[in-house]
């Protein structure tokens, strides 16, 4: 599924479907179309996460603190 699972919360933020079930993707696409008020919770809690987690600051933040880690791992000469 790459990076999906990574972004998207099953049921909270989307609708997860494995790789090739292409009824149960025809299932989740129906369950959205017929659903509005569904449809609009999902992209609401989706975006929120997105500006929550996933914002440049907060990438940066995490790359520096992986830097940090690593450089504190090895003797710098």
């Amino acid at each position: 599924m790459g990076g999906v699972p990574e972004l998207t919360e099953d049921g909270r933020t989307g609708l997860l479907v494995p790789s090739g079930e292409e009824i149960l993707l025809t299932g989740a696409i129906d369950r959205v179309l017929a659903n509005r008020a569904l449809a609009g919770q999902l992209a609401e809690a989706g975006r929120r996460r997105v500006l929550n987690e996933f914002d440049v600051a907060h990438l940066v933040r995490d790359y520096e603190r992986q830097y940090l880690e690593l450089l504190g791992r090895k003797a710098i000469t």
